[in-house]
């Protein structure tokens, strides 16, 4: 549902970069949906399985700890409505590599390395990219944080107020 298959050729391509003993995994977070068998295949087969964590569910209270130790937060998805996921991790400090649609722009502007979300090269380079420029890691975590201030749940719950009421 979330270019899951694209985003694991790409790991599997950073990898194959990497060298023996390389530290980086990428790990699945969410409940398997329609299609996941095919994805669940191609982790099986792949290069780097040893790599690939599928923790499913994972709860409210212990996602933010899986994020704030993520050297990544890799959003691929051809579609979003708005991006949530987005702001935790730039709330987390975490670096965000995003497909290259207009709701992320929207929700990260400068605080996001943007992708094309069909290609698995690009968001392997991008991967590298993210590992090894702590400058650029440190800017974008940087970034982040002020972006993320811009959105509450309060702020939120006042706006929709006011258009609710604005109905009455």
């Amino acid at each position: 549902k979330k270019n899951t298959e694209m985003i694991l050729r790409a790991f599997q391509q950073f990898k194959s970069t990497r060298g023996i003993g390389d530290p980086f995994e990428i790990v699945l977070v969410g409940d398997p949906g329609f299609g996941f068998n095919i994805i669940k295949q191609y982790f099986e087969h792949s290069q780097a399985k040893e790599s690939i964590r599928v923790l499913g569910h994972v709860p409210d209270n212990e996602l933010a700890a899986l994020m704030n130790s993520a050297d990544a937060y890799l959003f691929p998805s051809l579609y979003e409505g708005f991006g949530i996921p987005s702001l935790e991790a730039m709330q987390c400090g975490t670096v965000l590599m995003v497909s290259d649609i207009p709701i992320h722009h929207e929700v990260a502007q400068e605080a996001a390395i943007y992708v094309p979300p069909a290609n698995a090269d690009q968001w392997a380079k991008q991967m590298k990219t993210i590992v090894e420029d702590t400058t650029l890691r440190e800017s974008l975590i940087e970034k982040g944080f002020e972006r993320a201030k811009n959105y509450s749940w309060k702020q939120t719950a006042e706006k929709t107020w006011e258009v609710l009421q604005s109905l009455v």
